[in-house]
């Protein structure tokens, strides 16, 4: 068996096996193909190693000999201070220099060194020496001590100690006696002030006069001012006779501008009268000067504000329904027997939505069916042995437009004394809205009722409901 031919080379990638490389050994196989990249790079770091561990052997072995080396030595030079052997470590460090003085030299020597400065002179800025001396014999400059400055001319020593030095008037002897610490200058003794003209700024003299005539410019006192042609009265804060103010915060006298007051203090408005009624009002405008409320009320309620700047919407809520409850009899003329007549009670309401929508309740209670009139147009009626009655019913109050619908609903009479079973009576009669008679009339309506089986009529109970608009 044979092993892998290593090469010392860093390979790129590692080669990675897909499942649709075929099972192949050998040399060039694709089976050896990734374990020889990593033996390629194995060796190549292999011999890396080995030549940068040398590299290193020798570094130290130049470094050991030199520092065997008694005689390698370093000096640390003009102005520096640590030299000698490299047997150790060595620090080289700057030297301490030496204070500056007025006799310094511009040298550096072994570990110290200092700076030469120049002296002071009438014509060179340096270093001087302060003199102690106040009786004018000493001509140096008083100043802090090595302070840096211009030597000056000076008749004294006292002008050269006065730059320096704060005294006190109360310690200044032969100084000249005052009345008062205040003092003020006439005017004779103003000099080298500028005159003012029409093209130089300076002083000029008060015109008391108000007039063009003299050309002096009216002024505050010591007001600095260009001397214009006319005059400005402002000690009086009033105008010449025939000057105009060059600025001001409001006229003295308002003035109207097309019949709106204006006095400068703030803008006005000046509407087009061409765009007025003659009442005043606008004849068009882009809104409403104070906006208004517009309100529904009755059937539905809402509200929305309007300055006709622009649409609205107004929503609205539905009223509550109106309700009134009413009782009532009412009286049955009998066709059998006997003709007798019956009163019969009768309870209800009226309900008026908010839509419009009304609706009346009849409740008609413990009767007989044959308490009422047969209905009329019957038709072989002898030929019928079950008859059909006609229950007319006055509504509560009359529709305003139209009566819709009625409906009509046969119940067990509320009488607990003479009220038979549901199924022994009220289920034996039948009931309908008789529509033929309706016709236009918005204040009765009239049901049909008739026996659908059964011996005889019973009490019963009568629930009606009407609507209309």
């Amino acid at each position: 068996m044979a092993n892998l031919q290593e090469t010392s080379t860093w390979e790129a990638g590692i080669y990675q096996l897909e499942t649709s490389d075929p099972v192949m050994g050998g040399e060039n196989g694709v089976d050896n193909r990734a374990p020889r990249q990593l033996a390629n790079r194995t060796l190549w770091l292999k011999n890396k190693l080995a030549a940068d561990i040398a590299s290193v052997n020798q570094s130290i072995s130049n470094l050991t000999g030199q520092k065997t080396d008694k005689s390698t030595t370093i000096l640390a030079g003009q102005g520096l201070m640590g030299g000698g052997q490299l047997n150790s470590s060595r620090m080289i460090s700057l030297g301490i220099p030496s204070k500056i003085t007025a006799n310094s030299t511009n040298t550096a020597i072994s570990n110290t060194h200092s700076h030469e400065i120049d002296k002071a002179s009438t014509t060179t800025q340096g270093i001087v020496m302060l003199s102690n001396k106040t009786d004018g014999t000493d001509s140096t400059k008083a100043a802090t001590e090595y302070a840096l400055g211009e030597v000056h001319k000076l008749a004294t020593a006292a002008q050269a100690a006065a730059d320096s030095i704060s005294l006190d008037w109360a310690n200044i002897q032969n100084k000249p006696a005052l009345a008062d610490a205040s003092h003020s200058h006439p005017w004779s003794q103003i000099t080298d002030i500028p005159t003012a003209s029409a093209t130089v700024y300076g002083i000029t003299r008060l015109n008391n006069d108000h007039t063009s005539t003299s050309g002096y410019e009216a002024a505050t006192p010591f007001a600095v001012r260009q001397v214009h042609n006319k005059v400005i009265a402002l000690e009086t804060g009033k105008l010449g006779k025939s000057e105009t103010a060059a600025s001001a915060t409001k006229l003295a006298t308002a003035r109207t501008i097309n019949g709106v007051a204006f006095d400068g203090s703030q803008n006005i408005i000046i509407y087009d009268n061409t765009k007025l009624a003659s009442n005043g009002n606008a004849v068009s405008a882009s809104r409403l000067a104070t906006a208004r409320t517009i309100s529904l009320t009755g059937a539905v309620t809402g509200n929305v504000s309007f300055d006709g700047s622009g649409n609205v919407s107004l929503a609205t809520v539905l009223t509550k329904a109106t309700v009134r409850e009413f009782n009532r009899t009412i009286t049955a003329q009998a066709t059998v027997p006997n003709s007798t007549t019956n009163t019969i009670e009768m309870a209800g309401q009226v309900v008026a939505s908010a839509d419009g929508l009304i609706r009346q309740y009849f409740h008609l209670k413990h009767f007989r069916d044959f308490w009422f009139g047969r209905d009329d147009n019957a038709v072989d009626y002898q030929n019928h042995h079950v008859p059909t009655y006609k229950i007319p019913i006055a509504l509560w109050t009359a529709m305003p437009n139209k009566v819709l619908s009625v409906q009509a609903q046969i119940m067990r009479s509320g009488n607990a004394t003479s009220s038979v079973e549901f199924a022994a009576e009220a289920a034996e009669q039948e009931v309908a809205w008789a529509f033929r008679h309706q016709g236009s009339n918005k204040s009765n309506v009239w049901l049909n009722m008739t026996r659908t089986h059964g011996g005889q009529s019973e009490h019963i109970d009568l629930f009606v409901i009407v609507e209309g608009y």
